[in-house]
């Protein structure tokens, strides 16, 4: 259950959809996104969600956190039939996902179906791009210890794997190696920020 992508020549870690990467290091989306679907972190059923996500981290701890011993059907919510990026909306992609050896504790999943895309006008047209990509919402978070939070994306900030710099960590705040001033995820931006970042296609 755990979830790679990848941006910007980076593979990360707990967005949850794959990224091709072409010969030349362009990032070539392996997504499609359904500019009709609905705002999940709007109108999504969380109140279900949140039951679902206890009742899997009861299941994990009774199965000494493993995770295929786990029935199938807690690692998949309803709304994710109504995602926005559609490739997840098949029936074999969960909800909930690790981050396998390099989450650890104190992160039990999470899940980033919440999130939701927007495209936005660029004030200046550059090579061709006239909008970009701006993210909202939040990714659901589930401690070990039972906490379960909504972490709106502009909290989440990266953090590199040692040893691996192509990978990058989205890490959130109460993980150990969470830091406040780290990268920002892909999507969002600091309103204060004398700029805004580069656009994208």
């Amino acid at each position: 259950m755990n979830a790679f992508a990848i941006a910007g020549g980076m593979i990360l870690i707990a967005v949850g959809v794959a990224v091709r990467i072409s010969g030349q290091g362009s990032p070539t989306p392996a997504r499609t996104i359904d500019h009709t679907a609905p705002n999940l972190a709007e109108v999504g059923d969380l109140v279900e969600t949140e039951a679902r996500a206890r009742r899997l981290l009861a299941a994990l701890r009774n199965a000494d956190w493993n995770e295929h011993a786990v029935p199938a059907d807690l690692w998949r919510v309803p709304d994710q039939d109504r995602s926005q990026i559609v490739e997840q909306r098949a029936p074999d992609v969960p909800t909930f996902r690790t981050g396998g050896h390099l989450y650890g504790a104190p992160v039990a999943f999470f899940s980033s179906l919440y999130e939701h895309r927007t495209r936005v006008p660029v004030s200046r047209v550059a090579e061709g791009v006239r909008s970009r990509y701006e993210v909202t919402g939040f990714h659901l978070v589930m401690f070990r210890d039972g906490t379960f939070k909504r972490v709106p994306v502009a909290q989440i900030r990266g953090a590199e794997v040692p040893g691996q710099k192509s990978i990058w960590l989205a890490t959130y705040p109460g993980m150990p190696n969470y830091r406040p001033t780290g990268r920002r995820y892909p999507g969002t931006y600091d309103p204060n920020a004398a700029s805004v970042p580069p656009a994208t296609q």
